[in-house]
């Protein structure tokens, strides 16, 4: 049986001063930029982490505050 995956399009995109912005498609509003290409993802994918963390916590929060309960379970991702 295969694992599921996830797939993300990330979208590089130079500027004029040789560097490079980058996003996800998928997650439009996280924007991070590099010197080169390599830098930008690897910015990417820090920025994309702290914004999943920070919307898992907000989900949380707003879950808890409606007195549902619940349960949660974390799920990794591996990127290629």
């Amino acid at each position: 049986m295969s694992k599921p995956t996830i797939e993300l399009n990330a979208i590089l995109i130079p500027d004029d001063s040789g560097g490079f912005s980058a996003f996800f498609a998928q997650f439009p509003e996280a924007i991070a930029e590099g010197d080169n290409e390599q830098e930008a993802m690897q910015n990417l994918l820090e920025i994309f982490s702290i914004m999943l963390k920070d919307r898992s916590e907000e989900s949380r929060n707003s879950i808890s505050n409606s007195g549902y309960p619940f349960t949660t379970k974390p799920v990794n991702l591996i990127f290629a």
